[in-house]
């Protein structure tokens, strides 16, 4: 403040009685305004100003108007107007920015817990000219209303657009010196929504005619003496201010409502014609001409059709092929919503039902038979689904070069957002199932839980007194006779089998299990075997309800020779944990021992692992339920169960590397046979591009997700140098110059497992759809050498970390899949280590395969297991 104005402050406050009322001080934010839905270009200045400010820009003007000039701002991206459509979802917007690496990581975090506020753009949109139809607000609908898995803290509208940012802050853009979009780039847009009609046939084209008599341009007669007055017609600068002064301030203002699909022309009036005419001859001529023409029946123009591009005809067939696989696409997903639908509603039947009299019988059978049917349905109404979609997918790559006309493209627009509406539905049916399933299976551990109390419970009968107490009263049935308590003994109750209620815990799962410890003859019952003399380790698994994926995994363990003949000699009931600290108590170990067991008995052709079941769904709701699961989630979870329920305390060396470090405090200096066979140690270094400095992690695994190229063939060295060749990462904060970077991100391997297990992810994203890559990966069946990828840790001179065993793996097992992402069949090809053999595991069933079926399994194959160890130990 200067000296003058402090003097006149001073001068004012001894002139003033009584104390002077300052402004208050604001109570919130000034960058948040009124209207959550507006933001001023002031409070978007004062936001990108702000060095911690999280925000995202999205503007959507035509690619080639947003790489001429746009906001000077790291934080924006571009999605042109013209693929913002009603029903479109955002991972269509990813895949069209997939090409711009920095767009695409911007915009796939926009979520609330990366962003505050997204503002969207275009040209001069401001809150006086937003309409409802408008591409902005059509972008806001797709961002709150179908956006899934997303939420949003504020999503707003810069006011007046790009054009009035460019007038008050040109300095903060990528170019000021632009030329607003004149009024011929108005007039093509118009343009390029009207309709011509093609005259196909001679005898149509005077229905045609009528059918687009609404579809000329309206023109308002004027005054002749007026338009000689203020210049000619011709001047294009002019021209529109003397047209309907609504039309006038529409162009003026640049109104998004004088864009219209059809803009329509009437006939000149008849009456008044003496004092309001056109001044221009060619025009009035030309409108006379149409009259004709409407007016004439007779008269039938010559349509020169050689110059008519042959293009169109090809594009036209295209759009039409388009919106007959859209049509079928949406009848499909409407027949799986309806099925879906009386699936649930069966299913509500059948868990709501509490009658303990209901329980097994017919009607019980008859609905459990239906729901069936009710799948099978479904299943094939997939495959149908599924058929239509890849032949749809063929032009997602083209579709911004197909040409629909407006009815068309209202048509497809519609169909697109009526299928995300049904997968909406779909989803939603989905979790009402696995909610009521929860309901359920809590239900059901009530009702055990109290029958087997029951059942524990000593009973007799009431006796009736000989003797009365006075009078003609009897006593009531229901009070025991006090008298004779004396003289009873009391019941004896063996509560070593009473059962322990599992407490449902907030997060899913059950705790506070106690082992049963059930003999052989009880377990060797509720397995349900079918009797047969069989190799040992050929033995199948019962289906018990889309449980392949469970059944593939454990055949696959149970061809792990170490772990096999650890659960086989019992060596596992010293290591199991059965204290109160773990919530498991050693229960999944004991249930997959005593499987795998019985898998190598050699007694059984089959049976069902029932207990194991039950055991895994206490603790992940998910694999109680009768859907199918992902078998490498089922592993990945399997594992990690095991090695808590094993787990011992170990030594740690005085003298240790960082990776060894890094492991000791990731495994809290405790081991088990699991981490011993599974795990390994990925190092993963990020280094900037700018200055070259890194950051290292480390990282334990129990399997290693592979993702598969786009192309129809490649082997599994090839998966491997794509997992561990640096990848180019985009807004990697770098730590020293403290901004964020483009960075380079590579994995090594610092300690590899005895036995690796390959995931070769088939279910992934491709043109915003989630689908199934039947990639054809050639895997080795022996001398898969891994030590070239081998790294060793800080620079030492030797890898510490090597152990005795070779880095030469064989292949021994693999679970396969069969199917879509939506429903498919597990399968396990396993070599048994006794007859040095392949078998196929198709649950129940089990069948020798030779070399080259297993093979065969390129395209199916989806975790792959291999070992170091030799096969001969069993």
């Amino acid at each position: 403040m200067d000296v003058d104005n402090e003097r006149g402050i001073d001068a004012f406050m001894t002139s003033v009685d009584g104390p002077i009322k300052l402004p208050e001080t604001p109570t919130r934010d000034p960058l948040v305004s009124d209207n959550e839905e507006i933001i001023n270009c002031d409070q978007l200045f004062q936001l990108i100003q702000k060095a911690d400010s999280r925000y995202l820009i999205i503007d959507i003007r035509p690619k080639l108007k947003y790489e001429a000039s746009r906001i000077l701002s790291d934080k924006s991206v571009n999605i042109p107007n013209t693929i913002i459509k009603p029903g479109k979802l955002t991972t269509y917007f990813e895949e069209y920015l997939r090409q711009d690496k920095k767009s695409l990581d911007l915009f796939k975090h926009r979520a609330a817990q990366y962003v505050d506020v997204i503002i969207l753009t275009d040209w001069d949109t401001s809150s006086k000219t937003l309409t409802p139809e408008n591409h902005l607000n059509i972008l806001r609908k797709i961002l709150e209303d179908w956006d899934p898995g997303i939420k949003y803290k504020r999503i707003t509208i810069l006011d007046g657009g790009y054009a009035e940012w460019l007038t008050r802050y040109p300095a903060f853009t990528t170019n000021p010196n632009i030329v607003e979009p004149s009024l011929h780039d108005i007039a093509d847009e118009i343009l390029d929504n009207i309709e011509y009609p093609e005259l196909i046939h001679l005898d149509e084209e005077e229905n045609i005619i009528k059918s687009r008599e609404n579809k000329l341009i309206k023109l308002k007669p004027v005054n002749k003496n007026e338009i000689a007055s203020k210049g000619s017609i011709t001047n294009d600068k002019m021209w529109y201010k003397h047209m309907d002064p609504e039309i006038s301030n529409n162009i003026t203002m640049r109104s998004k409502n004088f864009m219209n699909s059809s803009i329509e022309v009437d006939k000149v009036p008849k009456s008044n014609t003496s004092s309001r005419h056109y001044d221009n001859n060619s025009l009035n001529l030309q409108h006379k001409r149409t009259s004709n023409i409407i007016r004439k029946n007779d008269t039938k123009p010559i349509v020169d059709r050689s110059s008519k591009p042959v293009s169109l005809d090809i594009s036209n067939s295209e759009s039409k092929i388009v919106l007959k696989l859209m049509k079928q696409l949406n009848e499909l997903a409407k027949n799986k919503q309806d099925l879906d639908q009386e699936i649930l509603e069966q299913e509500r039947t059948l868990y709501m039902q509490h009658d303990i009299k209901y329980k097994g019988s017919n009607e019980e059978e008859y609905i459990h038979s239906n729901v069936k049917a009710l799948h099978s349905k479904l299943e094939d109404k997939q495959k149908e689904y599924k058929k239509i979609e890849d032949e749809l997918t063929k032009y997602y790559g083209k579709m911004e070069s197909i040409k629909f006309n407006p009815t068309e493209e209202n048509e497809k627009g519609n169909l697109e957002f009526t299928l995300a509406l049904l997968k909406r539905r779909m989803k939603d049916t989905s979790a009402e199932r696995k909610k009521l399933r929860e309901i359920s299976m809590k239900n059901n551990y009530k009702e055990l839980s109290i029958k087997e109390n029951e059942n524990n419970i000593h009973k007799e009968p009431l006796k009736m007194d000989s003797t009365s107490m006075g009078g003609n009263l009897e006593r009531s049935y229901s009070s025991p006779n006090l008298l004779q308590l004396t003289d009873r003994k009391a019941p004896q109750v063996d509560r070593s089998s009473k059962p322990q209620v599992s407490s449902y815990n907030h997060n899913g799962t059950y705790g506070d299990n106690k082992m049963s410890h059930l003999s052989w003859a009880n377990r060797e019952e509720r397995m349900t075997p079918v009797h047969g003399s069989v190799y040992p380790g050929i033995t199948g698994l019962k289906n018990l309800g889309n449980s392949c994926y469970m059944n593939s995994i454990i055949q696959c363990l149970s061809n792990t020779t170490h772990l096999a003949k650890y659960f086989m000699d019992n060596l596992y009931a010293d290591d199991l944990n059965t204290n109160n600290d773990n919530n498991m108590q050693g229960q999944v170990v004991e249930e997959v021992a005593q499987v795998i067991k019985a898998l190598w008995r050699g007694q059984y052709k089959s049976i069902s692992p029932h207990d194991l079941k039950i055991a895994v769904g206490q603790y992940k709701l998910q694999f109680e339920s009768y859907e199918q699961q992902d078998s490498h989630e089922f592993l990945t979870f399997l594992l990690d169960w095991m090695h808590n329920d094993l787990k011992k305390n170990c030594k740690v060396p005085l003298e240790m590397t960082v990776a060894e470090k890094a492991w000791d405090k990731a495994m809290d200096s405790q081991k088990s046979i699991i981490s011993d066979l599974f795990f390994g140690q990925l190092r993963s270094t990020i280094t900037c591009s700018f200055c070259k400095q890194s950051s290292t992690t480390y990282e334990i695994f129990n399997s290693l997700t592979m993702s598969l190229p786009h192309a129809n063939r490649c082997t599994l060295n090839d998966c491997i140098l794509k997992f561990v060749s640096g990848q180019k990462v985009v807004g990697w904060k770098c730590p020293k110059c403290q901004t964020p970077r483009e960075a380079t991100k590579k994995f090594d391997f610092v300690k590899l497992a005895p036995i690796i297990v390959i995931h070769l992810n088939r279910f992934a994203e491709s043109g915003g759809w989630l689908e199934k890559r039947n990639t054809a990966v050639d895997f080795p069946l022996t001398d898969f050498n891994l030590k070239p990828y081998l790294v060793a840790d800080s620079n030492s001179a030797t890898i510490s970390n090597i152990r005795s065993y070779n880095y030469s793996y064989s292949l021994y097992a693999m679970s396969n899949h069969y199917g879509t992402m939506e429903g498919g069949h597990y399968t396990a090809f396993c070599k048994n280590a006794t007859q040095n053999k392949w078998y196929k595991y198709d649950d129940q069933t089990v069948t020798e395969v030779t070399v080259n079926q297993v093979r065969s399994q390129n395209t199916n194959a989806y975790l792959l297991f291999y070992t170091s160890f030799s096969s001969n130990i069993m």
